[in-house]
């Protein structure tokens, strides 16, 4: 054969080999399959690139010796050894030392050693030493994490808030985790200590609340913003850390009006007590006022120039004050000493009536200086409470509040939501604003009141019936039939507490009244609406303290 010949013959066995491999990685087809001269079209391009990227073993049933078995275990070398045993979560099979709970790098349940929270480094990899539910020993878990931002409220482009200071406080635990700053983003993250389950969640029924504070912001909560709640139901956890999911972390602040110059007022309370509330007492309350973080540090936002007393309510113990004359520029440098003094006690009574079976209440304190007296809202004392913190309301008659630091306070009956309400009418003993001061008369430090008289409230439905809403139109109240009403008072309340707008309506006998607001347009903001239930002598019903609030026109 020629040169040439040979040479085109190589060039053809070539291409066909070239041909027949390349179809056979593209696409399989079955003897039945009809195969054509067609050009291949976009669709036939795009299933090809939708095949999945398998390789197909051989049928054998031996593998040559430099050829690994994949069905073969032992011959794995690179397989992670787990060095705990596992066990079950509600079984006691692990050693005196040891805990089964749940290891997320392994993705299951070991007996794994406790820790010792006394030692430097108790835990590895970042995780920390915590109580275990139902255990005396302590385990290694994810850190639990609070994250979430902050942001201007009434901004087009929800403008996050820089420099923020964000505290969180739970409920029923005196540990703080500490005061942080949002960045340029607006964003915050911290850890909190608590008790865990075996799987690194939460195991607690108490609730966090955050509070923020930022130059040129109204403070969050307010006296018409509750601090929403955030519960440890849900909750995520890995190897990186387990985390809170909840909408109530992200918060936005309402730009703080005023035509005149505000500062700060900065210190500390010199034995780091994280559970107070400080106050820089003023002439006109209600008055700026600030939390501690966990070093006992504190900062309040936004005071005008004038002269104040900083006060601490921290129930348990009592506080030297400081005066303080705001001029010009921040005051720092405050430090406020624990007394050696005694507290007070308070003893009363609770009468409830024309309210359901089985109907129960709670008592709060607030100071007089954060008290508004023409909307009855102020800024509640932790701890200062009747039953305790964390504890549903159950109060049906006696109650005691102790521990109560000097000062003058306003206190409150079914302040709470509970579906009862302090009885507005005015011609009735035990239905006033109870206003008392700490110690009583003559330095009683057991100061004894009058019975309150509880009754249940007026039941709204909408907007704010169980949690602030949002209202995207003009807003429509609504709220239900009061046994005896004859006439409805409504009154709507910005959230600096300015009546906005007054309406008076006629008991028509329906189970359920409905009236649009018809007054001065509403800008963005919170607000809350409140009816009064009344007969021909007077009010004898309204709707709770904290039901009623709706926000419009704001930006998320």
């Amino acid at each position: 054969m020629k040169l040439k010949e040979l040479s085109i013959l190589c060039i053809i066995v070539f291409t066909v080999f070239t041909v027949i491999s390349c179809g056979s990685k593209s696409k399989k087809i079955s003897d039945d399959d009809e195969v054509n001269d067609e050009v291949m079209t976009d669709a036939d391009l795009d299933d090809i690139h939708e095949q999945p990227d398998v390789t197909e073993y051989p049928d054998v049933t031996e593998y040559p010796d430099d050829v690994e078995d994949p069905d073969d275990p032992e011959e794995d070398d690179d397989e992670e050894i787990i060095p705990f045993p596992e066990c079950a979560p509600e079984s006691d099979d692990c050693g005196e030392s040891e805990l089964c709970i749940f290891n997320w790098k392994y993705g299951g349940y070991f007996c794994q050693p406790s820790c010792d929270p006394e030692l430097e480094n108790p835990c590895e990899d970042n995780f920390v030493c915590e109580n275990v539910e139902d255990e005396t020993l302590m385990g290694c878990f994810p850190p639990l994490k609070v994250s979430g931002w902050i942001f201007d409220i009434v901004s087009e482009e929800n403008k996050p808030v820089e420099g923020a200071h964000v505290v969180g406080k739970v409920v029923g635990l005196s540990e703080s985790p500490g005061m942080v700053v949002t960045g340029v983003d607006g964003r915050y993250s911290f850890s909190l200590r608590m008790r865990r389950k075996r799987d690194g969640t939460a195991s607690t029924n108490d609730v966090l609340n955050i509070f923020v504070s930022a130059d040129g912001f109204e403070s969050y909560p307010g006296l018409i913003r509750p601090s929403l709640p955030v519960t440890f139901e849900s909750v995520t956890c890995s190897s990186g850390g387990c985390f809170v999911s909840s909408g109530f972390t992200d918060i936005g602040l309402f730009p703080l009006i005023t035509d005149f110059d505000v500062y700060r007022v900065e210190g500390r309370l010199a034995d780091g007590d994280t559970a107070g509330l400080v106050v820089a007492e003023c002439e006109d309350p209600p008055c700026p006022f600030a939390y501690p973080d966990d070093e006992g540090d504190f900062i309040i936002f936004n005071v005008p120039v004038g002269n104040y007393v900083i006060k601490v309510y921290s129930k348990g113990i009592n506080y030297s004050t400081a005066d303080v004359e705001v001029v010009d520029s921040n005051v720092t440098g405050i430090e406020l000493e624990p007394l050696d003094t005694q507290l007070s006690t308070l003893d009363g009574q609770v009468n409830i009536v024309a309210a359901p079976g089985g109907s129960k209440t709670s008592i709060v304190m607030a100071p007089v200086s954060t008290f508004m007296t023409s909307w009855n809202k102020g800024v509640l004392v932790p701890g200062l409470r009747a039953p305790d913190q964390g504890v549903p309301p159950d109060i049906t008659g006696s109650y005691t509040i102790n521990g109560i630091p000097d000062g003058e306070y306003y206190v409150l009956a079914a302040f709470e939501k509970d579906g009862l309400v302090r009885d507005p009418d005015p011609n009735i003993a035990g239905t006033q604003l109870l206003k008392i001061s700490f110690p009583g008369e003559g330095d009683q430090y057991e100061v004894i009141v009058d019975h309150f008289k509880v009754t249940s409230a007026v039941e709204i439905v909408s907007p704010g019936a169980d949690a602030p809403e949002l209202v995207s139109d003009i807003p429509v109240f609504i709220w239900k039939h009061y046994p005896s009403a004859q006439t409805y008072h409504l009154t709507l309340y910005s959230a600096q507490g300015i009546v906005v707008w007054e309406k008076e309506v006629s008991a028509s006998g329906v189970n359920e009244y409905s009236v649009e607001y018809d007054g001065p347009t509403l800008s963005g903001g919170y607000y809350q609406w409140v009816v009064k239930a009344s007969k021909a002598h007077g009010p004898i019903s309204m709707s709770e303290d904290l039901v009623g609030i709706f926000f419009i026109g704001m930006h998320y």
